[in-house]
């Protein structure tokens, strides 16, 4: 069986499935034409809610979605992950340690054991303090890849009904 997935800068999920013209008809049209079966989100500027209320059609259509928001002092608005999903999402991990609430990462499992995951790196420009910050994410990132760090956080949506708890990944 073959995996396809879809990498996708939204930059802004409300903006990305808003219809422009006959052109243009947004991320809805676009999801339930792909043949993508996960598509992987970086940008999705929005809260948990609003990103549920953005792609609801999408939902309503079977994709399952998990979002890291930007939750972070001075964030909101900017960054955040998300993974639409043509199957139930597992094992959903948000964010790394020393930047749980940034909407940088998320990692899930899908039903066939896959683990997939959404990343926007922090840019940065040599010698300021958000070239150190990107550093000190990547440190963080290399750890978690290597298996030596867990990350816990959990997540509710009002929209859903859901809570999720973030596991190892």
């Amino acid at each position: 069986m073959s995996l396809t997935i879809a990498s996708v800068n939204v930059n802004g999920i409300r903006a990305a499935t808003k219809i422009r013209n006959e052109d243009n008809p947004g991320m809805l049209a676009w999801l339930t034409e792909t043949p993508a079966d996960v598509v992987l989100m970086q940008e999705v500027r929005a809260t948990v809610d609003q990103a549920h209320a953005a792609l609801a059609p999408a939902l309503e259509q079977g994709w399952n979605l998990e979002v890291a928001p930007a939750e972070a002092p001075g964030a909101k608005g900017r960054a955040g992950v998300g993974i639409l999903s043509r199957t139930p999402l597992d094992d959903v991990t948000f964010g790394i340690p020393t930047f749980e609430d940034a909407g940088r990462f998320i990692a899930a499992t899908l039903h066939d054991g896959t683990r997939v995951g959404s990343l926007y790196l922090p840019s940065g420009s040599a010698g300021t303090a958000k070239q150190d910050e990107k550093y000190r994410f990547l440190d963080e990132f290399e750890a978690l890849l290597s298996g030596g760090r867990t990350s816990i956080r959990t997540w509710s949506s009002a929209a859903t009904g859901t809570s999720v708890t973030a596991a190892r990944i």
